[in-house]
């Protein structure tokens, strides 16, 4: 499963490294080193003219069905497994209508016994980014420093509450663990770019089964990951200390 990830970048400098318009609120979205469910975070989603916008969505998933989402029997999907989201009732009409990729510059698994897991930091290899306007440095990016965004394939939908008010919220897709990702955990986030990328986004809802071959594994030799800190446990804790190499903070 993704159950935390990181995205250190402010929505302006995202939005220009992606090349995507801002949508509502999102030129208000700040840095995260620990973004955990039920945060509204920034996707990438297709609009109407086909541009590519910043959208801000909560994420855990709630399908426009569901009454009471946070509340039994309903609990927002934080994930959806790449092997049933075409078929599982609260992921296929997502799948087909509201695709979207979410911005990373890390994502964290755990390993280890239980009450003892360490915490690793897994990212895509890549040329470190400016802070503060998303520019590429042309150098690769060490571990204490950000590299470039990846993107990860996600579902969204609009539940509207009892008040009429429509919101985002989306999950993101996991598929089976490639080598450097898998003595840590049998899964990870399905990573997109390129061509991918956009077919990801353009592709019409009666041909989403040609998007199925694109839910795989990302090459595991293009990928990086660390031991960092436990405080990465606690939603409250936020902060690059989060990704600086276990023994060193």
């Amino acid at each position: 499963m993704c159950g935390r990830y990181q995205l250190a970048l402010p929505g302006r400098s995202l939005a220009a490294y992606l090349d995507a318009h801002l949508g509502a609120m999102s030129h208000l979205a700040e840095p995260t080193w620990n973004a955990a469910p039920s945060q509204a975070l920034p996707v990438v989603a297709l609009a109407p003219s086909g541009e590519r916008v910043l959208e801000m969505a909560t994420w855990g998933l709630t399908p426009a069905w569901a009454r009471q989402p946070g509340r039994d029997p309903w609990k927002p999907l934080i994930n959806a497994r790449a092997e049933t989201v075409a078929t599982k009732p609260a992921f296929r009409t997502a799948l087909r209508q509201r695709r979207v990729l979410v911005p990373a510059t890390g994502f964290y698994e755990w390993v280890g016994p239980p009450g003892n897991k360490a915490a690793h930091a897994i990212r895509v290899q890549g040329d470190v980014v400016d802070f503060e306007t998303g520019e590429i440095g042309g150098r690769a990016a060490a571990i204490s420093e950000t590299a470039v965004p990846f993107l990860m394939a996600g579902i969204a939908e609009v539940w509207v509450d009892a008040d009429n008010v429509p919101s985002l919220n989306y999950a993101v897709i996991t598929t089976t663990a490639n080598e450097l990702v898998h003595p840590i955990h049998a899964r990870m986030p399905v990573i997109l770019e390129g061509e991918d990328a956009r077919l990801w986004l353009d592709t019409p809802p009666e041909a989403t089964d040609l998007l199925m071959e694109l839910l795989r594994p990302f090459p595991a030799e293009r990928m990086e990951e660390w031991e960092v800190p436990r405080d990465v446990n606690s939603a409250h804790n936020d902060g690059p200390h989060l990704v600086t190499p276990a023994g060193l903070f």
